[in-house]
């Protein structure tokens, strides 16, 4: 099923991302300004997505999202509490990050 690997692909790079900020902390502060490829100006996008596929009527396509949403969580854990310390929910973690990016607006 093609949406249930976009979804599980989505959330492996996720993943990545966590473990690079966990362990290259300089790398929060090197950012494109370029939205379009910006993790900071996509990942609302990505929370989207993962909101949309959690009512998909394929099981399958739910849990890749519940997946994708554990992996978004804990992206925005990160953030919060080695960069942005809003504790806020993810969402607002988000948005503080896409606007200490340049993005403002946040989503």
């Amino acid at each position: 099923m093609r949406a249930r690997q976009v979804l599980d692909g989505l959330a492996a790079d996720v993943s990545v991302v966590c473990v690079d900020l966990l362990q290259y902390a300089e790398s929060y502060y090197f950012h494109d300004g370029d939205r379009r490829i910006s993790l900071a100006g996509q990942i609302a996008g990505a929370v989207g997505l993962a909101d949309q596929a959690s009512a998909a009527r394929h099981p399958d396509v739910r849990r890749s999202a519940a997946v994708v949403r554990a992996a978004l969580d804990d992206l925005a854990a990160i953030l919060d509490s080695r960069f942005l310390h809003t504790q806020g929910s993810a969402r607002e973690v988000f948005e503080a990050y896409a606007r200490d990016h340049g993005h403002l607006g946040g989503g």
